[in-house]
Formats: structure tokens, C-alpha cells, sequence
């Protein structure tokens, strides 16, 4: 099947569209499983192996590991590396710097690497440190006693109020700080001691002093629990009240509180956490949590399809009362998107709660409870069953998308791979992986820098160039090489996208080897014929004018030189369809000092405007612009249109500065162009009224244009140019500090 041009486009546009939608959905996942870097450090403090969930980094290979941390952290993250070497485990937080990307704030764990039981180097992992979600912040400002997280080491991690003010301090200034930090010295130790209890698994609490920023020492009782679930600690510091001491609260009544709480979110977020098959069956599973954690009188979920909302799944419905209108709770609550309570009563007795994922609305979850009211607690419980119904319900619906895509990607016939802009390759698509010859080594391809599967390197080069100028590059055609060194002809499309700060390449390659092979040979046979053609009518000429040379009746004569004339025709025709073949063949383009070639353009054409009594001139501009031998025929053709056919007195070319390039005028006072002419005169063949032209220059000027990756217009009458002529030749600007072609240079007009 033969697709044209634009159907080429269409099918680019709906494929880069797909490979879009697919990132976003695999994004989707990514922000579920938290992005994860592992890495090897030899001796010497170089990358040795840094992978990224799984997948290695080719270009961070052999990186000086301090080069990558924040300046501020590099004397502590030196001394944790010397640490590492002497045998020590470490984990810490540090400033990086991955290239390409913004300073982030990472987990870093880290131990010794041994062979043949000697440290030979330091491996751990490094994970990006995520803000504390709304939900976690919640959960630790709804008890009112002074609480906070810490890490393992006891840098806070998030606090409430309570512990603000208890301190004296700001919450900003609290968090970030070690808890130790704020005890009396004469407690550290025993604090230390209670922190090493609560990682083995023991109750640990104590008494002593903190020390608020004021200077004032307050007593309190401080009881520490290991939270297993998110690596951490959690602890409450009570003050203690005037008199005599307090007997100590039993440890384990604080360990059962956090464990409550920890059992009752641990179900809650095992919604999130299993795959499910349909969005039907995640609401199945959140309407049976919530019959389980509130006992409810009636709970329901509801799934937006299209424009319509639909009861899913629930308990203890009555059908009856809760028919869907434009007023009712589910709806209203869809519409604002958040969080409704019952209307005109009191006490807390039905909660409607939007499900929403990426700013997207997917249904609404309700419940109703008479006796008793809901608690803030449970309150914010159900916030969390909507949060992880939600995005196990934008799960459902991007696994779906995922397998429809999936397909596409894995049956396409074009070659679809995505790249850093250095060149190392992220993912390709089984016909990239077969087109380059590495079936069944896909590893051994993502080793691969991009220019090498090139026949030239240096035409990537070129490629990211332009995608970095125009942000997608259209059926670049080139040839490529495969891991055995064949050689074949591709056409390939690519534009950049942006993601998470960082920018790569999408595209695809479609071989087009067959096709090349098809147009050389009818370009040597074309070229043959034409060159045959053109010598025979030399020939034809040469005879002619000997014998317009003998004595003939000026009948005769005037015979002949219509002949010598329509042969000439015939010849100048060959030419300029030479000249469109090689504006389809131009790929290198050089710098050309516009003045020098305009200038001399004026001169050839000077003689015959004086005969018309047209004064012709050119305005100085300095301008330099991208392209090659054949842009002397573009304005050679502008310029000799405008001298034999506008019937002008003025004809002036002249160029203005544009952010990336210049724009070139070509304009006349004559006779203009009717306006239904105007859309037509870049069309192939066409000419006006007894021009005896062939209707190929202008279609010869739009294309060598273009081919300098420019454009062209006609501008003519209201309201664009109201007197005469105006043609608009935009082209890319060119370096100054480049070898520059001018006067005495390569653009001496197409030779053949």
C-alpha cells in the first residue's frame, strides 16, 4: 500500500500522539513505585554502574561521585564515603545533581563492597526524597500531644504544631533538624539508647529535659516506636505537669495507639497496592474496606463514564433515595470536587468524597453512618480510602490504555525508540530492535551511543541541532548502519518531550531501502535520457546555424530561427528540471554573505532594466543566510520577473533582521497580480497569459526555498502591498564566524 506524504504526516501525528499517551501512563506508574538509582563506587570515588530502576546509565559511567552532590554537602558526603571504605553502613540525605536535571534532595543508603573479603569500593542506593503527602500531615497534626517523625538517625521529618510550640520554634526550623538536638546533653544518651531499643523491635520511653529555643529546660516523657512501614520513627514528647513525677505511661499503650493506627492505614493503603484487572472491581474492593473500618449504615462508589455518573458497587443501598439529579450529593460533590458532609444537621452522619487522580475527575465515594458520627480520625480515614481508591482506579483505567498502546508499539513495522539528547537510548520497540540487527540484545543496544547507528555521525548531530531549534524534525532521510555494518536507506520523523524536568527524544525510522533503490535507478535513466536528449539538440542547433549561415530567402530564415528558438526552449526546460532534482538532493547548506550574491544578481539584470527604463537596485544589509549553489536561481528568477513583466519603474530587493533568520523583499511598483492569481502562481505549470515560459520558475524558486528549510509568499494588493508586487523569501540566518561563500566563491549558478 502506498501512503503519500500526508498521509505519512497523519500517520506521525497519531503515532507521536500514542507514544505520548503511552509516557504518560508509564509516568503514571513511575510516580506509584518512587524512582529508585543504584550505584557502585570504586575506591576512587568514581561511578563504576549507576542504574535507574533496573535500567542502566551509561552516561553517568565512570562520573566523579562528588561532581553529582550539591556543593554545600560534599565535605559531608566525602567523610560518609571515607566512612563507607573503613566498613561502616551510612544512610543520610544529600543534595544531587543528576545532569540535566535540578538539585534534588535524595535518601542515600550506602555500605561497603567487598571481594575476596576486601573493601573494594562502596554500593547502595539512592532515592529521591518525596515531600510528605497532605495525608501524612494530617495524620500527625490530628492528636494534640507534641508529635513528630524522624529517619532512623532522628532528623525530623514532619511535626505538628504542638511540638512547635512546646520548643519555641517555627515548624520550617523544626523540621530538618535532629530530635537530639533539642534534648538536654545530660539525655542524649539515654535518648540514643531508647532510639536503638525501638529498632530492635522493644518498647522505649523515657524521662528527661528538651531545651526550647528560649533556653528554658521543660520535662517531659518521650516515647519512641519504629513505624515499619515507611523506614522510620515515630514519637511523642509529653510534658510533664508540676508536682510529683508522674508514674511513666506503660509503653506498650503507646505502642497500641501508633499500631492501631498503623493496622487500620496499612488495609487502606493495600487498596492502592494490588493490581487491579477492572475500575468495577476497585470499587468492589472500597466499598467492602469501608463496610469493614466504619461499619456504615449504606456506602456506595460511583465511576464517571463520559459525562454520566453511575453507582459501581455499595452496601445497604436504597435505591430509591439515592437517585442521581443534578442537585444531589454525589453530583454536587463530582462538580465542586470536594469534600461534602451531609447538609443541616449537627453532627457529621454522611460524607460524599470525590475520586480524583492528575486533576481528573473518576467518580465519588459516599457513606452514611446515623450513630455514631463520624470522628475527624475517621474523617480523615475515609480521605485516605479516597485517595487510594482513586489512584487504583486511574491505575485500572492506564492499564487498559496501556495494553491498547502496548500494541501498537510492540506490532508497529516503523522503528519507535526514545533517547537522551546525548545519545544514550532509553526504549525501542521490537521493529527498531530487528531493523538495526539486535533482536533478542536489547541491553547490548542501550550501550549504544545514537551516532553510531548512523552511516555519519555527524548527521544526528545535525538532527538534535534542529529539534533543539524547531522542536520536531519531519522525514529527515539518511542512511543508518546495523550491528553488522549493513548499510540502509530510513526516513525519520523525532520531536522532544519534556518530562519531570528532563528532555529526550521520541521518534521512529521507517526503512525505505526499496524505495531508494527504485528512485536511483529511474534517476539514472532520467538523467540519461536527459543528457542524451540535451547533446542531440546541441547538435540540432549547431546544424541549424550553419545553415541560417547559406544563402536562404528570408522566409527560410525566419523558419529556422523559430527552430533554433524552440530547441533552445526545449534544452533551458532539461535544466531546470535538473535544477528540482538537485533542490531534492541539497543537504549540506553553507553560510552565503547575501550581499555579495544579490549584488551580483543586479548587475546581470542592471543592462536590461535601464532598456526598460526601470531603475533596479539592492539596499545593503550584511545579512548572512543558510544555503548553497542554488540560491543564486532563486533570486535570479524574482528578480528577472519583476524587470521583464511587472511593467514597473522601481524594482527594489532589500532585507530585515528576523529573531532566527531574514526576511529578503523582492518588490515592484507595477502592475501587481489579480487576486485570484496569487494562490497559483507557485503551482507547477502554471504561467500567465502569453507567457512563453515553461511555468516552472516560480515552482523552481518555492521549492529551493524550502529546501533551505524557508518559506516564500506573494504579497499584492489590499491589504498587503497596495501598489505593485512584494515577494516575501524567508531563510534561516547563518554564522558569521563560519567559512562564508560570497564573491569569488562556489555560487557560480547550477553547472552541468
Amino acid at each position: 500500500m502506498k501512503i503519500g506524504d500526508e498521509g505519512v504526516r497523519e500517520v506521525i501525528a497519531e503515532l507521536k500522539d500514542k507514544i505520548a499517551a503511552l509516557g504518560d501512563f508509564v509516568d503514571l506508574y513511575a510516580s506509584v513505585s518512587q524512582a529508585v538509582y543504584s550505584f557502585v563506587l570504586d575506591r576512587h570515588g568514581s561511578t563504576a554502574a549507576v542504574q535507574r530502576q533496573r535500567k542502566p546509565l551509561p552516561h553517568l559511567q565512570g562520573v566523579q561521585f562528588l561532581e553529582l552532590v550539591g556543593t554545600e554537602d560534599r565535605k559531608r558526603a566525602a567523610d560518609l564515603f571515607v566512612r563507607c571504605l573503613e566498613g561502616e553502613r551510612i544512610q543520610a540525605t544529600l543534595s544531587l545533581r543528576l545532569p540535566g536535571q535540578e538539585e534534588k534532595s535524595f535518601v542515600v543508603a550506602a555500605l561497603p563492597r567487598k571481594q575476596d573479603e576486601r573493601i573494594v569500593g562502596v554500593q547502595g542506593v539512592a532515592r529521591e526524597e518525596m515531600a510528605p503527602s497532605s495525608a501524612d500531615l494530617d495524620l500527625v497534626n490530628l492528636v494534640r500531644e507534641p508529635l513528630c517523625t524522624t529517619d532512623l538517625v532522628g532528623n525530623v521529618t514532619r511535626a505538628n504544631q504542638a511540638l512547635a510550640d512546646l520548643l519555641d520554634v517555627s515548624l520550617q526550623r523544626l523540621r530538618g533538624t535532629n530530635l537530639a538536638d533539642w534534648i538536654d546533653e545530660a539525655d542524649v544518651p539515654a535518648f540514643r539508647e531508647q532510639v536503638r531499643k525501638a529498632l530492635h523491635g522493644e518498647a522505649a520511653s523515657m524521662e528527661g529535659y528538651v531545651v526550647a529555643a528560649s533556653g528554658i529546660k521543660v520535662p517531659v516523657v518521650i516515647a519512641v516506636t519504629e513505624m515499619h512501614d515507611q523506614g522510620g520513627l515515630l514519637l511523642s514528647v509529653t510534658k510533664k505537669t508540676g508536682g510529683p513525677p508522674e508514674e511513666e505511661p506503660e509503653p506498650a499503650a503507646e505502642g497500641s495507639l501508633y499500631q492501631q493506627l498503623e493496622e487500620e492505614l496499612k488495609r487502606v493503603h493495600e487498596l492502592g497496592a494490588q493490581p487491579p484487572d477492572t475500575r468495577e472491581e476497585v470499587c468492589e474492593r472500597a466499598a467492602r474496606l469501608l463496610t469493614d473500618l466504619f461499619s456504615p449504615d449504606s456506602c456506595y462508589v460511583g465511576l464517571v463514564d463520559g459525562d454520566v455518573l453511575r453507582i459501581a458497587a455499595g452496601e445497604g443501598l436504597d435505591r430509591e433515595r439515592l437517585s442521581l439529579h443534578e442537585d444531589c450529593l454525589p453530583c454536587s460533590t463530582l462538580e465542586s470536587g470536594e469534600v461534602r458532609l451531609s447538609p443541616g444537621t449537627p453532627e457529621v452522619s454522611e460524607v460524599c468524597l470525590p475520586l480524583v487522580a492528575d486533576h481528573q475527575p473518576l467518580g465519588v465515594m459516599g457513606i452514611t453512618r446515623l450513630s455514631p458520627p463520624f470522628s475527624d480520625y475517621e474523617q480523615f480515614l475515609l480521605k485516605q480510602v479516597a485517595h487510594q481508591a482513586s489512584q487504583s482506579l486511574a491505575l485500572a483505567g492506564a492499564a487498559r490504555e496501556v495494553a491498547k498502546y502496548k500494541s501498537i508499539f510492540t506490532r508497529a513495522v516503523e522503528g519507535i525508540y526514545r533517547t537522551t539528547l546525548d545519545g544514550c537510548i532509553l526504549e525501542t520497540n521490537p521493529a527498531f530492535r530487528s531493523m538495526f540487527g539486535y533482536e533478542g540484545r536489547e541491553d547490548d543496544l542501550r550501550l549504544v551511543p545514537a551516532s553510531h547507528l548512523y552511516a555519519r555521525p555527524e548527521e544526528r548531530e545535525g538532527l538534535v541541532r534542529r529539534l533543539r531549534e524547531e522542536g520536531v524534525v519531519e522525514n529527515f532521510e539518511t542512511r543508518y548502519v546495523t550491528r553488522a555494518k549493513k548499510k540502509f536507506y530510513g526516513r525519520e520523523s523525532a520531536w522532544l518531550v519534556t518530562r519531570h524536568g528532563e528532555t529526550v527524544i521520541e521518534g521512529m525510522i521507517r526503512d525505505i531501502t526499496p524505495r531508494k533503490k527504485l528512485e536511483e535507478d529511474a534517476k539514472f535513466y532520467n538523467s540519461l535520457l536527459r543528457h542524451d536528449i540535451y547533446n542531440k539538440n546541441e547538435i540540432a542547433i549547431g546544424y541549424l546555424g550553419l545553415l541560417k549561415d547559406s544563402h536562404l530567402s528570408p522566409k527560410d530564415e525566419e523558419l529556422i530561427s523559430k527552430a533554433v528558438k524552440a530547441v533552445a526552449e526545449g534544452n533551458k526546460l532539461i535544466e531546470t528540471v535538473k535544477k528540482l532534482e538537485a533542490v531534492k538532493e541539497q543537504q549540506d547548506l553553507k553560510n552565503i554573505r547575501l550581499d555579495d550574491l544579490m549584488q551580483r544578481i543586479i548587475d546581470t539584470y542592471q543592462e536590461e532594466a535601464e532598456r526598460r527604463d526601470i531603475q533596479l537596485r539592492y539596499l545593503s544589509s550584511g545579512a548572512v543566510v543558510r544555503g548553497n549553489e542554488l540560491m543564486e536561481d532563486l533570486f535570479s528568477n524574482l528578480v528577472k520577473n519583476a524587470v521583464q513583466h511587472s511593467h514597473a519603474q522601481h524594482v527594489t530587493v532589500y532585507a530585515e533582521d528576523d529573531e532566527r533568520g531574514w526576511y529578503v523583499f523582492v518588490e515592484d511598483d507595477g502592475v501587481g497580480i489579480p487576486s485570484d492569481q496569487k494562490e497559483k502562481i507557485f503551482q507547477q505549470g502554471w504561467k500567465g497569459a502569453g507567457s512563453p515560459g515553461s511555468g516552472l520558475g516560480l515552482y523552481l524558486a518555492q521549492k529551493i526555498a524550502e529546501g533551505f528549510g524557508g518559506s516564500i509568499r506573494v504579497e499584492s494588493g489590499e491589504p498587503e502591498f497596495q501598489e505593485g508586487t512584494r515577494f516575501v523569501v524567508w531563510l534561516r540566518k547563518g554564522r558569521q564566524n563560519n567559512r562564508i561563500v560570497g564573491h569569488e566563491s562556489e555560487v557560480q549558478g547550477v553547472r552541468w
